[in-house]
């Protein structure tokens, strides 16, 4: 007995319903695990089961095993269609539909998807950016981006990069160097940033700031031959030859 709660939940779901839910998760398993056969057995098994709601979740995978077989890796979309009819609320199924309706830039039908979906889910809000940087929205595609740089979600780095981007697509140069300056300071070891705004300040023209990240690289991994051979050009260009000895 497990009290109350689950004594409500208890009712309303029945034993095959709560058999097809645990093979639903040994499937997630096996395909983790890489081991098909297995997942191919239980999708099987669960399929027999009978028509429930969570019938759905078991044809999803049935879908996904078949396109890994054929070398698809992608479930088509009237399959995901078909899946989300009989259990709108399986959620991979759903972030795989609204991935696919964002790609192919059907944007209403994308953005009536994503409102199925949990909205303060991660999957949704990174989504929900992509959709206003479709729509030309940038200051929309920040809002967001914000939200899920300030929910404590991991990356810090490579989300203030997506802002540095919106801002550039706008021709704010100086809010992307604000932002990817804030990137190095929050998240010093996702090395991609110094790249960036290392050729930024190139481009910008503004060689002693470029060097200045140069450094700071440097001193983050400071056993990288390519960014070595860039620096040491940099100082010879910038007239510091004792320095590109060094």
């Amino acid at each position: 007995h497990m009290g109350d709660t689950f004594d409500d939940y208890a009712k309303d779901i029945s034993l095959t319903e709560m058999f097809q839910i645990d093979m639903t998760n040994l499937i997630q398993e096996y395909i983790k695990k890489e081991d098909m056969d297995s997942a191919r057995r239980i999708v099987d098994g669960g399929l027999s089961l009978g028509d429930t709601w969570v019938k759905g979740n078991i044809i999803f995978y049935k879908h996904m095993l078949d396109a890994i077989a054929s070398s698809q890796y992608e479930v088509l979309e009237e399959q995901l269609v078909d899946v989300l009819t009989k259990n709108p609320d399986m959620f991979p199924a759903r972030v795989m539909y609204c991935e696919q309706l964002l790609q192919q830039s059907r944007l209403n039908e994308a953005e009536k998807c994503l409102d199925e979906m949990p909205q303060d889910s991660i999957q949704r809000l990174f989504m929900g950016a992509e959709l206003a940087n479709r729509r030309g929205d940038y200051e929309g595609e920040r809002e967001i981006l914000r939200k899920i740089y300030t929910s404590g979600a991991e990356g810090k780095g490579m989300m203030l990069q997506h802002i540095a981007s919106s801002y550039l697509k706008e021709g704010k140069t100086g809010k992307a160097i604000e932002s990817l300056e804030l990137a190095i300071t929050e998240d010093p070891d996702e090395l991609s940033t110094y790249d960036i705004l290392f050729n930024l300040y190139l481009n910008q023209g503004q060689k002693e700031k470029a060097i200045e990240v140069f450094r700071r690289f440097t001193s983050a991994s400071p056993f990288n031959l390519d960014t070595m051979s860039i620096g040491i050009n940099l100082y010879a260009d910038s007239g510091r030859k004792d320095e590109a000895e060094q």
